[in-house]
This record gives C-alpha cells, sequence and structure tokens, in this order.
C-alpha cells in the first residue's frame, strides 16, 4: 500500500505546480481574435535575356588531333562572339570533354580496341539583345559547331519581377481579409503575422535544341519567340478582428 500513496502524493504534487505555473501566466481574456487568409500574387513580363549553349564535338585517330580541332572551332567561335559585341562576362566555357571512340571486331573474339578520339567543348552564350539570337546561331554553325541547346529565356532584373508578385499577392489577402469581415460584421485590426511561402521565380523553358554535322545544320533556324515571363508568390497574413 504505501507504493499507492506515494504515486497519489505525486500525481498531487504534479497538478498543484501546473496550477502554479498557470497562475503565473493567465490566459488574458482580451486577446482579440484573428483571421488568417493567404493570398496569391503573379507578374508578367517579357524577357530580356536568353542563354544558349554552343557546342563543339570533333573526333580525330590521336587525342592531340580531336583536341587541336576541337581548340580550332572553339578559338573562332569566341573571337566571332566578341566581334558581334558578346562581352567576356557572358561566354563562360561549362564542359570540355576528350573520351575515346572503341571499335568492335566482326567476329566479337577480341575485346573492343581504341579506334579513335572524340573531344567535346561547350560554352555558354548569354545574349543581353534579343535581335542577336538568329545571327549567333547562323554564325555558330557556320563556325563549326554541331551541338546546340537553347535558348533559356530570362530577365536581367528578376527581383523586380518578383517584388511585384509580392506587392499583389499582399493586396489579395487584403481583398478576401476585407471580404470576410464584411460579411461578418467585424473590422481588421492590424496584422498580427505575415508569411511568405516559396515563390516561382521567373524561369523558361529551353526552346530548341539542335544537334548533328555542321552541314545539316546550315537550313535557316525557325523563328525563336520569347513569350513572357512570369514570378508567383503565395503569403498568408493573419489580422486581428476588431468586433
Amino acid at each position: 500500500m504505501p507504493p499507492i500513496y506515494s504515486l497519489r502524493f505525486a500525481v498531487a504534487a504534479l497538478v498543484v505546480a501546473c496550477l502554479t505555473a498557470l497562475a503565473a501566466y493567465p490566459v488574458r481574456a482580451d486577446t482579440p481574435p484573428t483571421l488568417t487568409v493567404e493570398g496569391r500574387g503573379e507578374a508578367q513580363g517579357k524577357p530580356d535575356i536568353a542563354t544558349i549553349t554552343l557546342g563543339v564535338v570533333t573526333q580525330g585517330k590521336t587525342s592531340a588531333e580531336a583536341m587541336e580541332a576541337n581548340a580550332r572551332i572553339a578559338a573562332t567561335l569566341v573571337n566571332q562572339l566578341r566581334e558581334r559585341g558578346i562581352a567576356d562576362r557572358d561566354l563562360m566555357t561549362i564542359g570540355l570533354s576528350l573520351m575515346p571512340d572503341y571499335a568492335q571486331d566482326k567476329d566479337r573474339a577480341s575485346a573492343p580496341k581504341i579506334a579513335g578520339y572524340r573531344a567535346m567543348n561547350r560554352l555558354s552564350v548569354r545574349l543581353r539583345d534579343l535581335t542577336k539570337i538568329g545571327t549567333v546561331l547562323d554564325m555558330a554553325t557556320a563556325a563549326g559547331v554541331n551541338d546546340i541547346s537553347g535558348p533559356m529565356f530570362g530577365v536581367a532584373d528578376p527581383q523586380g519581377l518578383q517584388d511585384e508578385a509580392r506587392k499583389k499577392a499582399v493586396a489579395e489577402a487584403r481583398r478576401v481579409a476585407d471580404l470576410y469581415a464584411q460579411s461578418l460584421g467585424v473590422k481588421l485590426g492590424p496584422v498580427r503575422e505575415m508569411v511568405e511561402n516559396a515563390g516561382n521565380r521567373p524561369m523558361a523553358e529551353p526552346r530548341m535544341m539542335l544537334r548533328g554535322a555542321p552541314a545539316a545544320m546550315a537550313a535557316p533556324v525557325a523563328p525563336i519567340e520569347g513569350g513572357e515571363m512570369t514570378a508567383a508568390t503565395t503569403v498568408t497574413i493573419t489580422y486581428e478582428i476588431i468586433k
């Protein structure tokens, strides 16, 4: 029996401690009610930059031969881009590789042997004048580029577009809150809390991808349209309610 009394005493002590804590931090009876709403905002803008990836793939019987041919075309490409006003800050090498090409005997009696080498150099080009896209593509294919991807469209000031979306999200949340308050016959007080959810920054998908020999790519490139960029975000706002 003594253990039972001991357990009852412990429970009673715990209850007293909880009541003492509640007395020290009483719940305010005048705490105003709140209203939580969500608002979504979107902002659109035309892209003003584009990124194209230009790749040069060359082959040779030796690694030096493949790399020499690749370096020659890549150097010509970079020089011609600079001549067309593309700044060095908008040119970036994003990949350089050298791989052996294997050949298999017809009877497959022996292991594959190295028949040559393949070199690849990929250059990322950022264009701040979208009217140059067609010219750059034509020039690149003429220079020997045989691997093209892009363009990826974007905006030079993505933060400005995102901030516009934020303003619209807050305005939408306020509109919804006003509607609820009017329906309930109450007034909105100050903002108690606001949380911004992860927004969608302006982004576009690649519009074209070309691979093949330069001669096969000599035909005019199809028209390229930049379309429209969209930035979006969502906010959750909690207002006090004034009765």
